[in-house]
């Protein structure tokens, strides 16, 4: 009788599981990621990238677990994205809303900013847009300045001013909004540009009046 043969890897072979993507019929964009999340979680990261700060474009988020946020900014991290985010719950309303917001997507390499749940250039915001590779350093820093400004309350409510629309302004749910409006400032409630449209709904108000009383 023969003798059985022992199944084994080649030297130096590496097991398929480290090679393909191992969810075949999900999200395309997601599975490329796969198999360096499993690297990680297996065997952790090589020594040259838990001392660089400068995160490779291959696995652009392997560093986001040392970043140091400020107080009340959360990190939620999946194999696709990272959002770094603040909350604010408002006075007056039950609800929560994300008050600042970063995203990391890896899919397109794309970052985003939001302020209240809404999409801004970060130039308007007076920030610097962040690029891959990703340092982390730059990010911290990025989202220190952040946290610092605050975001601009608006102008004029259009209860207080019913029926008066200026141009070059918006309204964002009863609130008028200049159409320049930079968003956040650094010490002010309100940006210049939305705190001028107090005198001009003023003026705007008592010549409505005029006419009503005439």
């Amino acid at each position: 009788m023969g003798k059985r043969k022992k199944m084994a890897l080649k030297k130096g072979a590496i097991p398929s599981i480290f090679n393909f993507p191992l969810n075949t019929s999900g999200n395309a964009e997601c599975d490329s990621m796969v198999p360096a999340s499993c690297r990680k979680e297996l065997f952790g990261e090589p020594p040259s990238k838990r001392i660089c700060t400068t995160v490779s474009s291959q696995d652009p988020f392997s560093s986001f677990k040392g970043l140091l946020l400020p107080v009340g900014w959360i990190l939620y991290q999946d194999l696709c994205m990272v959002s770094l985010y603040k909350l604010n719950k408002s006075s007056n309303e039950i609800k929560i809303i994300i008050e600042k917001q970063i995203v990391f997507q890896s899919s397109n390499l794309n970052i985003s900013y939001f302020v209240n749940q809404k999409r801004q250039d970060s130039k308007m915001l007076g920030l610097k847009q962040l690029t891959y590779p990703l340092d982390m350093i730059e990010i911290a820093n990025t989202v220190q300045l952040f946290d610092n400004q605050l975001i601009c309350r608006g102008g004029p409510s259009v209860i207080n001013f019913p029926g008066i629309h200026i141009k070059n302004t918006h309204l964002e749910g009863t609130i008028w909004r200049h159409d320049k409006c930079s968003i956040l400032t650094d010490l002010k409630k309100r940006c210049g540009k939305c705190n001028l449209l107090f005198p001009q709904f003023r003026t705007y108000k008592k010549r409505l009046t005029k006419l009503v009383n005439t």
